[in-house]
């Protein structure tokens, strides 16, 4: 009877004070304060308690009277666990059964919301490469053989598969590998910041910084990590004599998920100095030590799960996942490679998805990208053991499409799919783990919207109209996307070049030849109006024109080692040379080179080994990007014009009523 009337009169008590008075009592200070009815007062914070369910302390497993206690009278009291232990009053728990993971084993270290131990696993979505293709992009694939038409990727797109992945997935982290910066118009307009934002919204935990992050200056990059609330990684480069960037580039950091960490490791091409333009107070380190160094570290502070974030290329990280112990994953960028299983839908891949490498000691260690531009998202989820490695591993990248879907009808104009192909076409998709229709973030779509109307301003004026379209690629006798093979390859580069071989001249800058790099241009030129937008989507570096003096003996140097580097398999295709005012005839092994010829009006000579000559080109190159070594290191003559390639594009479009590629070609490569 006593116990009734102590419920009813605390009962009574509760009820004479307000609600705000009651939970003064409850408090940091008051830990065992007074709450309302039906909640009570849990390390200070006020909180209900209505079923055995609510009260997660394995000593005060049940709910009565709207308070977790530890008492138990029946096994009835104790639903869902073992039973009532009489002599102590408590709920006895079932076998494998856990209220948090420190009830756990090592081999098993979480407890699930079943209070079931289980493995411990974690899934990864990942971008690489995005360059500023906020938008969607257009893509040809093929559907029962069928040649068809959608838009696939998008940051709108991106951010709606990241959302729902969060959600479905226990423990979840989104990486990105690098090359953010240049592109398209966004990053010329916004200078990475339309990016940030983006990908600050969708949660991005961390990216590493890929060469292109260094195509302008120091405090560009320093305002873009300044503004960034994800990670910024690299372990290889030493920042620490840079006034803007000291300090703000981490070589890892540990995602801690409620107790279980991993560590990611950022790496970027130690090459980076010669494919862009870094600052000289930048040092980039080996690779490889880099990394066991920090993995090194990692371990001595008891994290044993490594991932690699890697901006290096695909062949590169095969390499460092061989060489270098203890990495369980390495997620990759700058090749813009594509892996998995897309064979009949048209598209080439590298590779599987993961790709296994076993390491020097008998090690799987796993390698993944994600293609480029927005494209795909990589999705790799892990199994780790009880010794941090991985156990079980699964995945695949995923091409983000739109559900329209054209072909070309007999007039050849694209045209959207009648409905029973298009139901056709989405049962295909439905059936596929690396496609999926999905559809855009609302939000982020009004974002990218409110971007474009800068971007629309800009792009806008037209300078020039095209034919027919002039297709780019980096190699002769490759095939365009397009299904057209281009035996002399870019179509594109000697218009570039012959711009800038026009514009020495008009300035008084009397030269022989233009020399352009294959990663100089970076799109082809559509067929219709040419417009500003165009010219930067070609050319988004701003490099400035310069003029320098090499011998004949120097240029054929130059070319042989350009050929190297683009023809043997060391992944800088972007250094292949396209000229205008020489030509030049190669094999495709080495020694490459077999002749170098001078226009000398309407005729061509061979060029002479101790004659100078005057080549102009982009200061990217001139400075011994990609390579140029001979151009950075030539004594003779050189001048810095300061017009930009792009500009000079833009003058060269509006001097012609239309643009068409040359009938005549200055580079021919023999297969043998």
């Amino acid at each position: 009877m006593f116990k009734y009337l102590l419920i009813i009169i605390t009962t009574i008590l509760l009820f004479s004070c307000t609600e705000d008075e009651a939970k003064k009592g409850c408090s940091p200070e008051t830990p065992n304060g007074v709450c309302p009815v039906g909640e009570i007062c849990n390390a200070g914070v006020c909180v209900e308690c209505l079923s055995n369910s609510d009260c997660t302390d394995s000593t005060k497993p049940i709910c009565s009277d709207y308070v977790c206690t530890a008492g138990c009278s029946t096994n009835e009291d104790c639903e869902g666990w073992e039973s009532c232990n009489t002599t102590t009053s408590q709920c006895e728990l079932l076998e494998n059964r856990c209220i948090t993971s420190d009830d756990c084993s090592a081999a098993l270290p979480v407890c699930d919301d079943n209070h079931s131990c289980i493995a411990f696993e974690v899934t990864i979505a990942h971008l690489n490469d995005t360059h500023s293709y906020l938008e969607e992009s257009e893509l040809s694939l093929y559907y029962d053989s069928v040649k068809t038409y959608t838009y696939v990727g998008g940051f709108a797109k991106i951010a709606a598969k990241i959302k729902s992945l969060k959600e479905s997935n226990r423990n979840f982290m989104f990486l990105h590998a690098g090359d953010v910066f240049q592109g398209t118009l966004y990053f010329i307009k916004y200078e990475g910041m339309a990016d940030l934002t983006l990908l600050n919204d969708m949660g991005l935990d961390a990216m590493v910084l890929g060469n292109h992050e260094f195509d302008r200056t120091s405090e560009l990059l320093a305002n873009f990590i300044t503004g960034a609330s994800f990670e910024v990684l690299s372990s290889n480069i030493d920042a620490t004599n840079d006034t803007f960037l000291n300090g703000k580039i981490a070589p890892y950091f540990v995602k801690d998920f409620n107790g279980q960490k991993v560590g990611i490791i950022g790496v970027t091409l130690e090459d980076t100095p010669t494919i862009s333009s870094p600052a000289d107070e930048l040092v980039f380190n080996s690779v490889k030590t880099s990394v066991q160094g920090a993995i090194t570290e990692l371990s001595n502070q008891g994290v044993n799960r490594i991932v690699v974030l890697s901006h290096q290329g695909y062949d590169l990280d095969k390499q460092l996942a061989q060489e270098v112990e203890g990495i369980d994953l390495i997620i990759g960028g700058h090749t813009h490679t594509l892996l998995g299983d897309f064979g009949d839908l048209g598209l080439t891949t590298a590779g599987e998805y993961p790709t296994v490498v076993e390491s020097l000691a008998g090690k799987n260690v796993y390698v993944v990208q994600a293609w480029a531009q927005s494209k795909v998202l990589g999705k790799i989820k892990l199994i780790f053991n009880a010794d941090g490695d991985i156990s079980q591993i699964s995945g695949n990248p995923i091409l983000l499409a739109s559900d329209i879907f054209k072909v070309k009808n007999s007039e050849g104009a694209r045209v959207e799919v009648e409905a029973s192909v298009k139901e056709s076409i989405l049962n295909i998709i439905s059936q596929k783990d690396v496609i999926e229709v999905v559809t855009a973030d609302d939000a982020t779509s009004t974002k990218i919207a409110d971007y474009k109307t800068g971007v629309d301003e800009l792009q806008q004026e037209i300078i020039s109209n095209a034919p027919e379209a002039i297709l780019h690629v980096r190699v002769p006798n490759t095939t365009h996307s397009d299904g057209t093979l281009l035996e002399h390859g870019s179509e594109v580069a000697p218009i570039v070049a012959h711009s800038m071989y026009l514009k020495a001249i008009a300035i008084g800058q009397d030269s022989h030849a233009a020399l352009v790099n294959a990663g100089g241009v970076r799109t082809d030129i559509p067929a219709g109006d040419i417009t500003v937008g165009t010219a930067y989507q070609m050319m988004p570096f701003l490099n400035s024109m310069v003029v320098i003096e090499l011998t004949g003996a120097e240029v054929k140097t130059m070319l042989e080692e350009a050929l190297v580097r683009s023809l043997t398999g060391t992944e800088n295709t972007g250094s292949f040379p396209y000229f205008y005012g020489f030509r030049y005839t190669a094999k495709s092994t080495a020694p490459h080179l077999t002749s170098v010829e001078v226009k000398n009006g309407e005729t061509w000579e061979a060029i002479v080994d101790e004659n100078s000559y005057k080549i102009v080109t982009n200061s990217f190159i001139a400075g011994g990007g990609d390579g140029y070594n001979v151009l950075k290191n030539a004594t003779g003559y050189r001048y810095d014009t300061g017009y930009t390639d792009s500009e000079i594009l833009i003058d060269y479009c509006k001097e012609r009523e239309s643009v068409t590629k040359f009938s005549e070609y200055f580079v021919t490569i023999t297969v043998e």
